[in-house]
């Protein structure tokens, strides 16, 4: 006899090439085939007239800032056909396309929506997983529940929590030597040997601490001490090779050939928006715990454990949290003046 509950639990999603058949329980969403098609656009807070408009670009969702100042709109994108109460999450986050305090601030903020509900006419809520932007550390990952009347900028908190997620591209120096040729130039040996994908565009500000050698006579040791020759402020990197690890600054004030040495250091992209991003965020919901991970993607792969696991509770501002099913989706807040954020892929699943 057939299994009829399966076919039942089975639906028929016509793709951009192919038939799927998919479990309903299951639903990924991709933007370069299905758009911003059927989501619902609901604010949480609303800044003056600001609108956010929604394209896909290059195959990535993105949410536009359209209106000058009035930076504190928030809105979740829920999507229909996902809904649960307990579930998982999973988004890619490519980034804003601003991150800076100066000459005004203007950091737009993306963030995960699991379970949203109108809990009382006109009261929106829902748990959220979103990065800082007032803190200036999109690494920094804060969850809680929200809720908005979406039509002041007024937004209350629960009790929840936050952590600090490892995204950002930072490279360690563990050596360096120096090349004599047309003056000088400093090799950097790094982990990890991807390098993050650098490239001769990026702009790198780099720190590093070389080895000294042991009192003639003792036990040899390794110490290590601030070496500004190797120090370089917004330099761009040159043949970096993703193979050995390395790359290459020219440097004129220095051009004594020297031999690899260890090292201990940091090199850094000095744009904040291309340092952190673009990550993959996951969350699971499962009654009022809230359990979190990150990763950069590309070339790491999904953490086996969980990073943060949160249990979110009432308080004065918040004296109910979301029970029951809900729409899950995406947040996105804050852009003005033609800002932006983009999403990448998105899947979801009821649990």
């Amino acid at each position: 006899m057939p299994d009829l509950q399966g076919l039942f639990n089975k639906v028929y999603d016509k793709g951009a090439n192919a038939l799927r058949v998919t479990d309903v329980s299951e639903v990924r969403h991709l933007f370069a085939r299905d758009g911003w098609n059927g989501w619902v656009q609901q604010p949480v807070t609303q800044d003056g007239d600001q609108v956010f408009e929604l394209s896909v670009e290059g195959g990535y969702g993105r949410v536009t800032g359209t209106e000058s100042a009035q930076p504190n709109k928030r809105d979740f994108l829920l999507h229909p056909r996902m809904e649960a109460e307990n579930g998982e999450i999973t988004a890619v986050f490519k980034g804003p396309s601003t991150y800076v305090s100066s000459p005004s601030v203007n950091r737009p903020q993306q963030g995960l929506v699991l379970r949203y509900q109108e809990v009382e006419p006109g009261v929106h809520s829902a748990y959220v997983v979103w990065y800082d932007v007032f803190a200036g550390n999109p690494a920094i990952q804060n969850v809680n529940v929200w809720r908005g009347d979406g039509e002041t900028t007024t937004l209350a908190q629960a009790a929840g929590g936050q952590f600090s997620a490892e995204i950002a591209r930072d490279l360690r120096v563990l050596g360096v030597r120096r090349i004599s040729f047309l003056g000088g130039i400093n090799e950097y040996c790094c982990q990890p040997y991807h390098l993050h994908g650098l490239t001769a565009s990026d702009t790198v500000t780099i720190d590093v601490n070389t080895s000294v050698a042991s009192v003639e006579g003792e036990p040899p040791e390794l110490t290590l001490t601030d070496d500004a020759t190797y120090d370089e402020t917004s330099v761009n990197p040159s043949n970096p090779d993703r193979l050995r690890g390395t790359f290459q600054v020219a440097d004129s004030t220095e051009t004594a050939a020297e031999a690899y040495k260890a090292a201990d250091g940091i090199v850094t992209l000095d744009n904040p928006a291309k340092r952190f991003f673009p990550y993959v965020l996951k969350a699971r919901l499962v009654g009022d715990t809230v359990f979190v991970k990150a990763w950069r993607g590309r070339y790491d792969p999904e953490p086996d454990d969980w990073q943060a696991v949160v249990t979110v509770a009432t308080d004065d501002d918040v004296p109910a949290l979301p029970e029951g099913p809900g729409l899950w989706g995406v947040m996105a807040g804050h852009a003005h003046d033609g800002s932006y954020m983009e999403f990448g892929d998105i899947s979801f699943k009821r649990l």
